[in-house]
Order: C-alpha cells, then sequence, then structure tokens
C-alpha cells in the first residue's frame, strides 16, 4: 500500500484531507444505519454531506488513506452517485432497479462539488416529500419501503 510521506507538507496536506474525508463518509454511514427518527436521519444526511463537501475542497486529488486507488474527487463521484440512485428510485417509486440508468456523472464542465451538492439536496428533498412506507426497490428484500433508503 502506498501511504503518503507525512513529513512533507504536501503530504501532510493529502493525508489529512483524505482521512477527514473517510471520516465523513464513516460517520454518515455509522448514523443512517442505526435507528432513527427520519428528521434526525435527514438532518445528518444534510450535516455529513456538507462535511463531506467542505473537507474535499481541500484536495481532490489526495489519495484516500484506505482506499489507496481512490482520490477524494472518485469518493466524492462515488458518494454523489449513491446518492443520486437513491433520490431516482424515490423520487420515481421506482420499484424494479433494472430500469434504471446510470448516472451521467460530474459534468464534463462542472464542478465535483457543486454536482455531489446538487445530488445531496435531490436525495433530502426526495425523502422529505414521501412516506416511509411507500414501496420502492430496496437492497434489502425484506423491506421494500423509503423508510430504507
Amino acid at each position: 500500500m502506498h501511504r503518503t510521506n507525512v513529513t512533507e507538507p504536501a503530504g501532510r496536506r493529502h493525508l489529512l484531507v483524505a482521512s477527514s474525508t473517510l471520516s465523513v463518509v464513516i460517520t454518515f454511514l455509522q448514523k443512517v444505519s442505526t435507528p432513527m427518527n427520519r428528521s434526525v436521519k435527514l438532518a445528518h444526511l444534510l450535516q455529513t454531506s456538507e462535511r463531506l463537501a467542505v473537507a474535499a475542497q481541500r484536495d481532490l486529488t489526495a489519495q484516500v488513506e484506505h482506499c489507496p486507488e481512490w482520490t477524494v474527487l472518485d469518493l466524492v463521484a462515488h458518494i454523489a452517485g449513491v446518492q443520486w440512485f437513491w433520490a431516482t428510485i424515490v423520487e420515481g417509486k421506482v420499484q424494479d432497479r433494472e430500469h434504471l440508468q446510470r448516472p451521467g456523472g460530474i459534468p464534463a464542465n462542472g464542478d465535483p462539488i457543486d454536482w455531489f451538492r446538487a445530488q445531496t439536496m435531490r436525495l433530502h428533498n426526495a425523502l422529505s416529500t414521501s412516506v416511509d412506507t411507500d414501496p420502492v426497490w430496496t437492497w434489502w428484500p425484506d423491506d421494500q419501503s423509503v423508510g430504507l433508503c
């Protein structure tokens, strides 16, 4: 595994950005995977997504410490794609994911952080305007509802 030399100022910057970015993602996943009321879950979505956006703005080219093949940009694009995926399912009340088109990704001339924030808001708005019991496709066969998204 390639490690950035933290004795160099640039190396320290890359390691800190990547570590704080990954920390934001882990915190988000821990929060949303534990039972909590809807408003708390939606607040965590906004808070942790914004923390990721702020951390990522420091250096999109930094390596992600625990995923050495990925840069912070790769991580931001991945999380934005996941948010796009679930927003599309909830907005369209999709019950068969086979008919979903893949997200186009970061627009060629667009700002990746702006695109990430837009996907966060799309997911937040979709979840905010739906009901937990609305039927949608999910990964978990025993719970095919918005509440799991």
